[in-house]
């Protein structure tokens, strides 16, 4: 059997152990095999971010103060975003089945009376109640990046804004703590979403960006690219470019 095979031989068996296990995160049959196969992989990416971002949680941290301020807020202390990251990294014998209720993800946002896709210009639409993602047609128009296939950040070069660093991971680790914690949510009344947007919502409110699922995201984005030795991410919302690292 040639590298090809076993590849997507593997991708399979992952994803039958995504589906059978309780308490997991399964793929609906709406997703065809090759969307199932990118749903795969953007999942694996979404432990690597966990991981990551999970050794990063500490109010000494810099990544972690710029994306979620200090002190530690009632309403999301520093030991339950914790938890929350190691929720998705933490596992005994496959992926994600220490996860406490069964996350299906639906490939039919755009045809599904139950989804708003086709009501606004969103990637994907989480339905809390009964813990379905349900992936839109424009999630689909992204740039079909993974961390196994994306070129990682010069350190020679000045900084890059992480928004040009997104993956289907990335995307599906914002969706995924809507679903782990009701009180994510996406701000009201304006926008945080991105490097520039999340890092401004931070200075204005730990308590709101403590609950917004993009700090999340880019946080676990910023903590991946330094675990790998990438640590030159502008915390200035107004210079993304800058060196002005958090003092």
């Amino acid at each position: 059997m040639g590298p090809a095979p076993m590849f997507f031989l593997v991708l399979s068996l992952f994803h039958l152990v995504i589906q059978c296990s309780a308490g997991a995160i399964q793929i609906d049959g709406t997703c065809d095999s090759g969307r199932q196969r990118l749903i795969d992989l953007a999942l694996g990416d979404v432990q690597r971010y966990a991981r990551a971002a999970s050794g990063a949680v500490d109010p000494n941290n810099k990544w972690y103060k710029a994306w979620f301020g200090g002190p530690s807020s009632p309403s999301m202390r520093d030991s339950d975003i914790l938890n929350l990251f190691n929720t998705l990294w933490v596992t005994t014998n496959y992926p994600f089945d220490g996860l406490p209720f069964t996350v299906t993800i639906r490939c039919d946002g755009d045809d599904n009376p139950a989804s708003v896709c086709g009501t606004r210009t969103t990637k994907a639409q989480v339905i809390y109640q009964t813990h379905t993602i349900f992936l839109c047609d424009i999630f689909w128009r992204e740039p079909t990046r993974f961390l196994i296939n994306l070129a990682p950040p010069s350190i020679y070069k000045p900084p890059e804004s992480l928004d040009h660093f997104v993956t289907y991971g990335q995307l599906l680790l914002h969706e995924l703590f809507h679903i782990m914690d009701p009180y994510i949510r996406d701000k009201k009344g304006g926008q945080a979403y991105g490097h520039e947007y999340t890092l401004r919502y931070a200075l204005e409110s730990a308590n709101g960006a403590r609950q917004n699922a993009d700090n999340y995201a880019f946080f676990a984005s910023a903590a991946y690219w330094a675990s790998r030795g990438y640590r030159n991410w502008s915390t200035n919302p107004n210079c993304l470019t800058c060196r002005d690292e958090l003092r």
